[in-house]
């Protein structure tokens, strides 16, 4: 079995040179069976850090 998820999310991010967040990060996931014996799993999106990442350092403070 190959599973691929996918999601839309409100807008979260400027495009490149903008101020306006316009973008989702669109998240995307995918699992196959491999050979080996450690699945290929894929868990990316179009942000640089994942919000949940930013949330956190927000609450402690911790700007990069």
């Amino acid at each position: 079995m190959i599973a691929i998820v996918m999601s839309n999310t409100a807008p979260l991010m400027p495009p490149t040179g903008g101020a306006e967040k316009v973008l989702g990060n669109n998240p995307l996931a995918i699992a196959a069976p491999s050979d080996g014996k450690n699945p290929i799993l894929l868990d990316m999106a179009l942000s640089n850090v994942a919000l949940g990442k930013s949330s956190l350092q927000e609450q402690r403070r911790i700007h990069p």
